[in-house]
């Protein structure tokens, strides 16, 4: 994956139909903001209902778990360009 792919105004979209942490939230920590700096987290809680908004743990970041969001287990994290990398 590279970021040429993904334009300015675009964004990227990591999900995942797990709630297993170590593909969810570590990847967004140990891939995401060491490898490929490019991203930054972008808010994610003004694109969802307002069931959602408050499942919202990490800015850009949204855990469905069954039993409570009436759903399977899913993971969404959601990117933006680093404006300052980008830039610089």
């Amino acid at each position: 994956m590279t970021a040429s792919y993904v334009r300015r105004e675009e964004r990227l979209i990591y999900s995942t139909c797990t709630i297993n942490p170590a593909e969810n939230i570590e990847n967004v920590t140990l891939v995401f903001k060491r490898i490929f700096r490019k991203f930054v987290l972008d808010p994610i809680a003004d694109r969802l209902c307002s069931t959602l908004q408050n499942s919202v743990e990490e800015a850009g970041c949204l855990q469905l778990l069954p039993g409570i969001h009436k759903s399977d287990g899913f993971f969404i994290a959601r990117f933006g360009k680093n404006k300052r990398i980008e830039k610089g």
